[in-house]
């Protein structure tokens, strides 16, 4: 039993394993998680994956006919995300399921309303998006050949695609920019929003 502050010692014990899996009080499949601030913090300052799993539901992996299947990842094609697309692609590999990856774009504010009102500049903008999303993938399908892959580059607010995706989802898994912030632990709005309103377990993996 390890004494001082649940947060402090918790990220301590994050940081020396490979996953780190804490509950959360669960509020129904349509509002998600509840998270305390002891789970909140360990999320925002732990150098390792930490998977957050609603309080009732089975864990990831473990199977259950009432649980969904598959793993959902959301990425950002402007971001190098190595670590990322390595813990997703791992997962899928050890638990032998479905892998779907889901970049969400928006037109730049300075196409205004042109991408909306000109079929041929939204579609392609929507050609780039999808061409970089699999530009991105294309090295992890090649070192994990046996991982059945999805890409889908969808138009809108990631937070509310990967929300969506998640509901048929046994694992969705976001990322986290390790950074330094003066006012204590930095989860980016993407990851905050799922991890309150994910039914599925999630599982917010750092990187640089």
């Amino acid at each position: 039993m390890a004494r001082g502050r649940a947060p402090a010692e918790l990220t301590a014990a994050a940081n020396e394993a490979e996953v780190t899996v804490l509950g959360s009080r669960g509020l129904g499949g349509v509002v998600g998680f509840l998270i305390g601030s002891v789970s909140l913090a360990v999320v925002g300052r732990a150098r390792r994956p930490v998977v957050l799993v609603r309080s009732g539901a089975p864990s990831p992996g473990a199977g259950s006919g009432d649980a969904g299947s598959g793993i959902v990842l959301g990425v950002d094609i402007e971001q190098p995300c190595d670590p990322l697309l390595a813990f997703a692609f791992g997962e899928a590999a050890r638990r032998d399921e479905d892998l779907r990856i889901v970049h969400s774009w928006s037109p730049s504010p300075a196409y205004g309303y042109t991408a909306i009102l000109d079929p041929g500049v939204g579609s392609g903008l929507g050609r780039k998006a999808t061409e970089g999303l699999a530009g991105m993938v294309r090295p992890w399908r090649s070192k994990f050949p046996a991982v059945r892959v999805t890409e889908q580059a969808v138009v809108g607010p990631a937070a509310a695609a990967l929300v969506d995706a998640s509901r048929s989802a046994g694992l969705l898994v976001v990322g986290r920019r390790s950074r330094r912030s003066p006012v204590g632990p930095h989860l980016g709005h993407v990851a905050h929003a799922v991890i309150h309103h994910s039914p599925a377990p999630v599982a917010v993996v750092p990187f640089e």
